[in-house]
């Protein structure tokens, strides 16, 4: 798949990655600290480390049902923290996710609509839009 990307696309593609996850840990930060949780580095750090298993076992499973949940709730009674903050969390990010497909259907659909209304328009008239031709007047002619 990559054998044909130039090393800037490869660079793009990586940063690109990269940004992704990073807005996506802040965005689990924001939600857990929306709720109560009280965030220092050392839970940062564990829950990083602790949530990749976890990301990696749910990719398994459509939507990660059950594996999500359970495995933050395991994951944040290990830690000490309140495992109700651990499934509101995942609970969040599945309702942001469905957000996003919500949006990319309306915007699939309202595309294909355009696409066949553009395609029986040029049905009817094949040769384009007539526009009536306006007259030239030429400046000699108001003399």
């Amino acid at each position: 798949m990559t054998s044909g990307a130039s090393r800037r696309e490869r660079i793009i593609g990586i940063t690109a990655l990269l940004v992704s996850r990073l807005s996506a840990i802040l965005l689990s930060l924001m939600i857990l600290r929306a709720v109560g949780t009280s965030i220092s580095f050392g839970f940062v750090a564990a829950w990083t480390v602790g949530s990749f298993p976890i990301y990696l076992a749910s990719t398994l499973v459509p939507m990660g049902l059950g594996v999500s949940e359970g495995g933050y709730y395991g994951l944040f009674r290990t830690l000490g923290y309140n495992p109700a903050f651990a499934v509101t969390l995942v609970i969040a990010r599945r309702c942001i996710t469905l957000m996003y497909a919500t949006i990319g259907l309306l915007l699939v659909t309202f595309s294909e609509t355009v696409k066949r209304a553009k395609a029986r328009h040029r049905e009817r008239d094949p040769v384009g839009v007539s526009v009536p031709a306006l007259p030239i007047v030429v400046a000699e002619e108001l003399d």
